[in-house]
């Protein structure tokens, strides 16, 4: 019997914190000194990588516009993703790849993300994008 109460309050509080969320990120691809755009392909992997690092779980994304077809037609791109999220406590460190950093969208994103993602804040940055393919870095502390 004490088993079963405290198998039932363990299964209580682990639900207690896990909830469904969902954030929307819209990009344009405008800058002050560039245009940039990018394939939702791409966009999708990048949030897929972001929400994982901040302790996302069950991820559904869904996008829309974007970079598409051979003549660089291009809408803004209309990104929605949906996901839970657990107790976590954590340090995480997110920074851009050497070769293809697409700063101003990533760390849009990322931000928009540390917004709405309840326990996580910014502890260090480095967002400086006066071209795409400047390096960005992110310091991340997870506390839920």
């Amino acid at each position: 019997m004490k088993k079963l109460i405290f198998q039932a309050i363990f299964f209580a509080s682990f639900t207690a914190f896990s909830a469904e969320q969902e954030v929307q990120f819209i990009y344009y691809g405008t800058e002050e000194d560039y245009e940039a755009y990018y394939a939702c392909s791409y966009a999708s992997d990048q949030a897929d990588i972001y929400l994982k690092s901040m302790g996302a779980t069950d991820i559904k994304i869904d996008c829309k516009g974007g970079l598409r077809g051979p003549y660089d037609w291009h809408d803004p791109l209309k990104l929605v993703a949906s996901f839970n999220y657990a107790p976590l406590s954590q340090e995480v460190e997110i920074k851009s790849d050497h070769l293809f950093t697409a700063c101003a969208m990533n760390t849009r994103m990322i931000k928009e993300f540390v917004k709405v993602i309840p326990g996580v804040s910014i502890l260090e940055k480095r967002d400086k994008c006066g071209h795409p393919r400047n390096p960005f870095y992110f310091k991340l502390l997870i506390n839920r």
